[in-house]
């Protein structure tokens, strides 16, 4: 039994005692703790109950102020999405939309300023909107995901003086001439900027926000990966993270995934954990992730995938988590779901009233069906899917049967949902049919 899943035991058997919940439940408007805290408390009474239509809030989010971006690095799947939708649309969100949304983010302990193929500070709004949040929330963790051009004096300003609590800086190499291939961004302004977060965090004696670089590694820049942990403590950054390239549609050559030499790839990673142990600069996750060597390309992955050997781990996502996510294709609108295998709604900011976010969104049938799928078989078509042993290997090995799977899982739920719940017609949230980027 997973840890999740023993911890979950464990307080489902405390929770389930009626007259313990019932207590619990009575006191948690008046515990002298904050809105946070009370709402994570009455979300793990409510999934304890096995509750579909939840009375609590999401208490993780996601939040992509724009699909727009700076930049068109070679391996993102920004290519792609261009080139099935060559009109685009910025849609940044502003204070106005923002403060629509809100009601569904008051309670949130944690929310991502990232997702799909976006630079969040390209948004001119992003200042602004990082001050409203922590102003209203101060408990609120602030994080962003960003490739660090945009750190202007302003962004930067904000981010120290209201404690914003994370930057992920992507930057993919550890040299020059590396990064302007993969990336294409001016390598110098990029070190630049980095050296202005930790001025300012300096001068203004903040330990907020902590900074971190992120490498994807793959075989057109593992011969400097090596050097990325003396980067990270050059720069004077607080972690590094590193994770491994995986193929997707882009500009580059299946090849220069590790995935298909993983014995290779696995020893890179461990002398990049070797070295950042030796100069002693933390690296992120804790342990290295290595790729499994049991699979490549020559496994039929189909017929592994067909033996449905399904892992049992318990997901919390659609109970806890709401993330609203990148529409380069529709004007003012953005997705909104629980998790990165599937897109459940769209929602037009211009068009909705933003009268009931908690019933509409957050307790539509779609976010009903999936919660009381999520956790016990039969499974719903798309958490059967990524409960698959097979699936992360077939994403990485094989992404066009990967995407075949996928979306085929997705239409299947979809069809589910609608077999089974009356879905009501709200002006400016859509139901999806399909995956939008098959």
């Amino acid at each position: 039994m997973n840890m999740n899943k023993r911890i979950f035991e464990k307080l489902k058997s405390i929770l389930e005692n009626r007259w313990f919940s019932r207590l619990v439940g009575n006191l948690t408007p008046i515990l002298p703790i904050s809105k946070i805290r009370r709402n994570i408390l009455l979300n793990k009474i409510e999934i304890s109950k096995g509750k579909e239509y939840l009375s609590s809030y999401p208490y993780k989010g996601v939040l992509n102020l724009t699909d727009a971006c700076n930049l068109r690095c070679r391996f993102c799947e920004i290519h792609y999405v261009f080139q099935k939708y060559p009109i685009q649309y910025k849609n940044f969100i502003n204070l106005r939309i923002l403060k629509g949304y809100y009601p569904l983010l008051s309670r949130m302990k944690s929310l991502a300023f990232y997702g799909a193929t976006g630079e969040p500070l390209l948004n001119p709004n992003s200042s602004d909107i990082i001050r409203f949040l922590k102003n209203k929330n101060p408990e609120i963790f602030l994080s962003v995901n960003t490739n660090g051009l945009l750190l202007t004096d302003r962004n930067i300003r904000a981010m120290v003086e209201v404690g914003f609590d994370g930057v992920l800086i992507s930057i993919h190499s550890a040299s020059k001439k590396a990064y302007q291939y993969l990336v294409g961004g001016n390598y110098d302004n990029l070190i630049k900027n980095i050296g202005k977060l930790a001025k300012e965090k300096n001068e203004q004696a903040k330990e907020k926000p902590r900074v971190g670089l992120t490498f994807a590694l793959s075989k057109l820049n593992a011969k400097d990966a090596i050097k990325y942990p003396e980067l990270g403590k050059k720069l004077k950054v607080d972690y590094i993270n590193i994770n491994h390239y995986y193929d997707v549609r882009n500009q580059l050559s299946e090849e220069i995934s590790f995935y298909f030499s993983p014995k290779e790839g696995n020893e890179i990673l461990q002398k990049v954990y070797n070295k950042a142990k030796e100069i002693g600069i933390k690296i992120v996750p804790s342990l290295p992730p290595f790729l499994p060597e049991d699979y490549d390309r020559n496994t039929n992955l189909l017929a592994e995938y067909n033996k449905q050997i399904i892992k049992k781990n318990w997901c919390f996502d659609p109970f806890t988590t709401l993330k609203f996510k990148g529409c380069a294709e529709h004007p003012n609108s953005q997705y909104v779901t629980v998790c990165n295998r599937i897109l459940l709604l769209r929602i037009n900011y211009e068009k909705y009233d933003f009268k009931d976010l908690h019933k509409d969104i957050w307790n539509h049938p779609t976010m009903l069906y999936i919660r009381s799928t999520v956790n016990e078989s039969p499974y719903n078509p798309i958490c059967s899917f990524c409960r698959n042993r097979m699936t992360s290997a077939i994403r990485c090995l094989s992404n066009p049967l990967y995407r075949e799977l996928r979306d085929k899982a997705v239409e299947e739920f979809f069809k589910s949902v609608k077999a089974n719940y009356q879905i009501p017609k709200i002006n400016g949230i859509e139901t999806l049919e399909n995956n939008p980027y098959e």
